[in-house]
């Protein structure tokens, strides 16, 4: 399962694609062709550029970054998970105002998708960052793949969204 993070160069890629057209454009010497050509390699490279992380269901991990479809990244064995959670955070962010420095409160609510991990060394591993249905959406699918409960940590009260079914022996 790939997670997609945001992709920011979107504004690189128009800037340079106006700027290939524009030595395209602009005169019939071979250095402005030239120019223009590399303008256009770089805007297809950032139109086509992806990153994010993968998980595969071999219990594996990698960050990875895709360029024109080729992706490329190392594979990591992942520690032993507990079980997959969303949790809702505030979004603080930081204000300068006359020479200081200092965290705002803001009112903007974020949901991280964490794998809580049973050896508690490291607590967890944060996956993504978005909207809360998305984010919902993101822990159940990851928790179908790697077969792992998903806890709903979003309001007050928790609620477990999928939870393995347990089979209890009477003897």
């Amino acid at each position: 399962m790939k997670i997609k993070k945001a992709n920011n160069s979107i504004w690189v890629a128009v800037a340079t694609t106006s700027m290939a057209i524009m030595f395209f454009i602009q005169g019939f010497e071979k250095f402005h062709y030239l120019i223009g050509f590399l303008f256009l390699i770089v805007s297809i490279i950032t139109f086509s550029y992806k990153s994010g992380i993968e998980i595969s269901k071999t219990y594996q991990i990698r960050n990875y970054i895709s360029i024109c479809g080729y992706s490329f990244g190392t594979w990591k064995n992942l520690p032993e998970i507990e079980y997959v959670s969303v949790v809702r955070v505030n979004q603080n962010r930081w204000v300068a105002t006359g020479g200081f420095l200092g965290q705002e409160q803001s009112n903007n609510k974020v949901y991280n998708v964490k794998l809580i991990l049973k050896n508690r060394k490291h607590n967890f591993i944060n996956l993504i960052s978005t909207s809360k249905d998305k984010a919902l959406f993101c822990a159940t699918e990851i928790g179908d793949l790697i077969d792992k409960n998903v806890l709903d940590y979003t309001e007050p009260n928790s609620k477990w969204l999928r939870q393995k079914e347990t089979i209890v022996f009477n003897t």
